[in-house]
């Protein structure tokens, strides 16, 4: 019985690593009140995990992560921390610093 209970377990934390493992996909596009913003960092906050914005501001990342913070930059605009932890897709607004 044991043997079947630890059996149990180990598969479990085996799935929870398989789904979990893998990371969160979060998907946005970035603004000013103009319009897309291409070029714009987004990091994963706390990690060099990031990516730019392409030409029409739209952004796709993988979090590997727990925070579920993304830190956006961009030259001459105020740089945001945005929490998405239960966003798969989100549209920031960046205004002129």
């Amino acid at each position: 019985m044991k043997k079947y209970l630890f059996l149990l377990l180990l598969i479990s934390l085996l799935a929870d690593t398989l789904v979990y493992g893998q990371g969160k996909q979060i998907t946005g596009t970035i603004r000013d009140k103009d319009g897309a913003l291409q070029a714009v960092s987004v990091l994963e906050k706390g990690t060099t995990n990031g990516v730019s914005t392409d030409q029409n501001g739209q952004f796709k990342l993988v979090l590997r992560g727990t925070s579920y913070v993304l830190v956006v930059s961009f030259v001459g605009y105020t740089r945001r921390e945005v929490n998405v932890a239960n966003q798969s897709s989100v549209d920031i607004l960046l205004t002129v610093d």
